[in-house]
């Protein structure tokens, strides 16, 4: 299977961006009033921030969309590869990757908020109060490791993982459908985002049927990362044939694209944000091709800070809220909000490090030697 680590560097970039993200929107204020910026521009507040290209490194909703496109294009590769695992074997390899080591986030984020939950945290946001807001009740931890998304409050980045999770499981089938239809797959994928989107902003659909239906937004996602690695080659062909300012530019067109994403990608109920969706899309497949061909962009990838991001992304992005409110009510009035949130970085840096080491790492492996075992299976009864 082809491996291409400036794309491990990209995931890594993204997964810190959406760091970023939250520890702005932390702060009481510190999310983007996006009525304001249309308004007065540079001198909203946070404007300098959110009105300037800086707002790309804060673009946490436009990153989790990264990630969908990106998965779609690397499990194309390894569900294509030689030998092809079985769907069985993808389903259950794919479970362990993404579903053990979130287990072990959660029921530490449950422990965590027993200790830790209910200290006064002055300067906080809505946002970071509602982090742990059930609290570590039984019937709240099975709806999270049962992953309902009927309840994200010990780990909020885990709504993305459940849509990632749903489609993994079914990835080897899209990947058929989409051989099959070739971009035929990319229009009904559209049809069916925009028809999930009208039910979810139509219908008064709660629990876990509100969530099954939000899964259908994001195949649209996971298709566009399929085709551009089945025609891969022919893309980058195309991209390497450019003229010299060609790739500059296009570099442009695909970060303002994937910057003007939704305020929240994880709720989509009205057609305005769905067609921003349809856009970053196709903005984050530019960028994930533009990673893949060699240039200025990809030395940059390849140092050492964007690959340790890369080898920690998937840790990062599980377990930096956590620590964000952990530390925050673990501090609580002792140090201002603000020392907590900057310390919280390097902080989740180091976590991640070790959930990868420990955690992440030995959970990959474990999903490796089932599914390997279930190929030696099916080939000895084959033989038989």
């Amino acid at each position: 299977m082809v491996r291409y680590r400036t794309l491990d560097s990209a995931r890594g970039i993204a997964a810190f961006v959406v760091l970023l993200h939250h520890c702005f929107m932390s702060f009481a204020g510190g999310g983007e009033d996006r009525a304001a910026i249309l308004r007065e521009g540079i001198y909203a507040p946070l404007g300098w921030l959110y009105a300037t290209p800086l707002r790309l490194a804060v673009s946490g909703p436009a990153a989790v969309l990264l990630f969908f496109v990106l998965s779609g294009f690397v499990l194309t590769l390894s569900v294509r590869s030689s030998p092809r695992p079985t769907p069985v074997a993808f389903a259950i390899s794919r479970f362990a990757r993404i579903w053990l080591p979130f287990a072990f986030v959660i029921l530490c984020s449950a422990a965590l908020s027993l200790l830790l939950a209910g200290r006064a945290v002055a300067g906080a946001s809505p946002w970071f109060h509602a982090q742990w807001g059930q609290g570590a009740t039984p019937g709240n931890l099975v709806r999270h490791l049962l992953m309902t998304g009927t309840g994200i409050d010990l780990d909020s980045p885990m709504w993305s993982l459940i849509h990632e999770l749903r489609i993994s499981l079914l990835f080897p089938l899209l990947v058929f459908i989409t051989l099959r239809l070739g971009y035929r797959a990319l229009v009904l994928s559209v049809f069916a985002s925009l028809i999930c989107t009208y039910l979810a902003g139509n219908l008064a659909m709660r629990g876990g049927m509100a969530s099954l239906v939000s899964t259908g937004i994001y195949v649209y996602f996971f298709v566009i990362g399929i085709l551009i690695a089945v025609h891969r080659d022919r893309l980058q062909q195309m991209l390497i044939r450019a003229p010299k300012f060609g790739v500059p530019l296009l570099w442009i067109l695909a970060l303002a694209g994937l910057g003007i994403a939704p305020g929240d990608t994880s709720h989509i109920v009205a057609f305005n944000s769905e067609l921003l969706l349809l856009l970053n899309g196709l903005a984050a497949a530019l960028v994930i091709l533009l990673c893949t061909i060699d240039g200025w962009a990809a030395k940059l990838l390849l140092l050492r800070i964007p690959l340790f991001l890369g080898r920690i992304s998937y840790s990062l992005y599980l377990t930096h809220v956590v620590v964000i409110s952990s530390l925050v009510h673990a501090l609580g009035t002792q140090v201002p909000l603000a020392t907590s949130i900057l310390v919280s970085i390097p902080i989740s840096l180091a976590v991640a490090d070790i959930c990868q080491r420990f955690v992440e790492r030995p959970s990959q492996s474990f999903g490796k030697q089932m599914a390997a075992a279930i190929a030696a299976t099916r080939k000895a009864t084959v033989a038989a």
